[in-house]
């Protein structure tokens, strides 16, 4: 009994501190599920990652330590440098959080047919004035196309009303890759006679703005992408965005609460933005089998609308619509 009493007293004199307060034990920044990965395999590799955080405590140790700086976002810092310096920064205060700035790729419609989309766009008077509606076509609504940006063509002809690049080191806002473009026509194009099977886009009234953070290759930063989601925000009153499309992603390796695409949507969202997001097309392996909770990121964030592909089996009818296998 003394022996255990002793061993009580002795923990308690250290916990207390010179004035007699108690001293916390300081906590550890938490580390993306790929970057733990990494430390536990003793990689030494160098890393590109989003510390999350005081950005003045966050910069002032990437001098200290020799690491590189990136970009600076409101929040997050993009710091470079060797895997064993970066996870060294956890157990500084004003460090939260570290995650691998993953590269995030674009998710390449079904008819507006079989959305009900035609029908939105036509106006009905009602019956003598009862159940009658206007016609939906999202006129005055800005969509911000975050990705890899839109090349001119008569289907958009005067639909960009802006266009800014945040792809690392391409001030460019061309398109040079062709998903981006895609999605815009899909969104908002004019109906054109380059083919008769393209009637237009599902809100031909609404405005664009092109925000590129996807390369060439169609793939871009995860910090290239939150640039472009705060930057677009910021400036949601200057050209009527209210809403953002995120059609690209990269694999979920850590929870929502610390993932940096995840907040920037998270926050966007509480801004008054809609945010929509694929859902991803890891829906099955190579051998067909189908894959679980394969949900990419931001797709994963709680306030996203979650977009997954749909086989309408080229039916209009909705009664034999499936999830395509692919989807996730």
């Amino acid at each position: 009994m003394l022996r255990k009493l002793s061993l009580i007293v002795v923990c308690a004199l250290v916990s207390v501190g010179a004035r007699g307060q108690t001293q916390a034990l300081p906590s550890l920044a938490t580390l993306s599920g790929d970057l733990l990965a990494l430390v536990a395999a003793g990689d030494q590799r160098s890393v590109r990652v989003i510390a999350r955080g005081d950005v003045d405590i966050i910069r002032r140790l990437a001098a200290r330590d020799g690491l590189r700086v990136g970009r600076v976002l409101d929040g997050f810092v993009v710091l470079e440098g060797p895997l064993v310096d970066i996870a060294a920064l956890r157990s500084v205060a004003g460090v939260e959080a570290i995650s691998r700035d993953a590269r995030v790729a674009s998710f390449m419609s079904v008819s507006a047919k079989a959305m009900a989309a035609d029908q939105a766009r036509r106006a009905s008077s009602g019956l003598l004035g009862i159940g009658g509606y206007p016609a939906v076509t999202g006129r005055g609504v800005g969509v911000a196309v975050v990705d890899s940006g839109i090349a001119s063509h008569p289907a958009l002809d005067r639909k960009v009303v802006a266009a800014v690049s945040f792809v690392s080191g391409d001030p460019s806002t061309a398109d040079a890759y062709g998903h981006g473009t895609h999605i815009a026509g899909i969104i908002a194009g004019n109906a054109t006679s380059v083919t008769s099977l393209y009637q237009g886009g599902i809100a031909p009234g609404a405005h664009l703005v092109n925000v590129r953070v996807l390369g060439a290759d169609g793939s871009g930063y995860t910090s290239d992408v939150i640039a472009g989601i705060q930057w677009a925000v910021a400036n949601r009153a200057r050209y009527g965005i209210r809403i953002l499309n995120l059609s690209l992603g990269h694999p979920t390796v850590e929870p929502c609460l610390t993932d940096p695409l995840c907040l920037a949507v998270e926050r966007a969202v509480g801004e008054g933005v809609v945010v929509v997001a694929s859902a991803g097309n890891s829906g099955k392996n190579a051998a067909g089998e189908p894959v679980l909770a394969s949900v990419t990121t931001p797709g994963v964030a709680p306030s996203a609308i979650t977009v997954g592909a749909l086989n309408t089996w080229g039916t209009v009818s909705r009664h034999d619509d499936t999830v395509a296998t692919y989807s996730s």
